[in-house]
């Protein structure tokens, strides 16, 4: 029985191929292969593992998740990188309901948003009257999340005084609450988050590195959504879901529109594709979403050199089989539209007249569906 490269020399004489064709199909039948393993590993993750809200088919996306599944059974703290509108709370969720502690408290706190003595007081709590406004007794989020898991969002903007009690907190899990002499213990799971560079905040003293170090005991990072572009379509396809609100008609893009969402780089990554999505919504006055319902910089994304090719979400493969399947796409939807509307909707006289079988048409119709499938 012939060997390695043996087995392709007698095939190609077999079967009298070139060898640059049966070196290509060989390639592509590799491709096939790892693609219906990443597929099996993707559904195998899904379905063992909750990741509520998290919507993704991106390498770099089912890498994080990997670890969240890996980890979140651990009591270790994580730090959570990543920019504005990553989804870095998502994560922390997923970090949370995945481990022994679903059942018990999952807190959020928003460090940026409150002044350093209020966020020293809804961290540790206080007495009533332990200081001005303080008229009832407060346990803080710490305590609220006794047994769970605590959420430290943009933990880079905690006061440098209200760090030094963070860290006495994470190293005994003991706290005390504003005008109290009692202390407290409390068993807590901390996941703390940031869009800032913590090294560069420890060189400049703004921030503690005792503390950076107690935190980052193991750490995630979101890629942008510009580095995962292949993402757009499916998720804007997920979000027009949950804004459609017309449920009588079936919205969909058009190709412009697509192209446009593929185009844009979205400096507040998933958060702003999912408002960009909901405004076109809400301006539609009927089921085809165009450009005319994106902001001007949105609309404006798309290159006027060749308007009508898909835009590559990545300068990969991957982006190149992406771009690929984006033009196969639209030009399903193309015909399927002219299809049905010469055949007034009737899916019999459209696959008679198509020469299709009638249920290989309904199964493309339904790939182009919103939430068929199709990206």
């Amino acid at each position: 029985m012939p060997e390695g490269g043996a087995v392709v020399a007698d095939l190609r004489r077999r079967l009298g191929l070139d060898s640059g064709f049966l070196s290509r199909l060989l390639r592509a039948l590799e491709r096939d292969a790892l693609e219906r393993r990443n597929r099996s590993l993707e559904r195998d993750l899904f379905s063992q593992h909750r990741f509520e809200g998290i919507v993704t088919r991106h390498p770099k996306m089912f890498a994080v998740l990997q670890l969240v599944a890996q980890v979140a059974d651990s009591d270790a703290t994580v730090l959570v990188f990543g920019e504005t509108g990553t989804g870095k709370e998502l994560i922390a969720r997923a970090l949370h309901v995945n481990s022994a502690r679903r059942s018990r408290p999952f807190v959020t706190l928003h460090c940026s948003a409150l002044p350093a003595t209020l966020l020293e007081a809804e961290l540790f709590g206080h007495l009533a009257g332990a200081f001005t406004d303080a008229r009832r007794e407060r346990p803080g989020r710490i305590a609220a999340a006794h047994g769970g898991t605590l959420f430290l969002d943009e933990v880079g903007e905690i006061p440098l005084e209200t760090q030094a009690k963070l860290l006495r907190f994470l190293q005994f899990g003991e706290i005390q609450r504003i005008g109290s002499d009692r202390v407290e213990k409390v068993d807590v799971r901390i996941v703390a988050a940031t869009h800032r560079d913590l090294r560069r905040l420890c060189r400049e003293g703004k921030f503690r590195e005792d503390l950076y170090f107690r935190l980052h005991v193991l750490d995630l990072t979101l890629p942008p959504l510009r580095e995962r572009k292949s993402d757009v379509p499916v998720l804007a396809d997920s979000f027009l879901r949950t804004h459609w609100r017309r449920p009588q008609e079936t919205p969909r893009w058009t190709p412009a529109a697509e192209r446009a969402l593929l185009a844009w780089d979205y400096p507040g990554n998933v958060r702003e594709l999912a408002h960009l999505v909901e405004r076109a919504c809400l301006l539609a006055r009927g089921p085809e979403l165009g450009l005319e319902l994106f902001p001007p910089e949105v609309a404006g994304a798309l290159s006027p050199e060749d308007p009508g090719m898909p835009a590559f979400p990545e300068l990969t493969g991957d982006g190149l089989q992406s771009a690929k399947d984006a033009a196969v796409a639209e030009v399903e939807r193309r015909f399927l539209h002219e299809l049905m509307a010469r055949c007034e909707g009737n899916v019999s006289r459209a696959a008679r007249e198509a020469g299709m079988r009638r249920s290989f048409l309904q199964k493309l119709l339904a790939r182009h569906r919103p939430g068929g499938g199709a990206s």
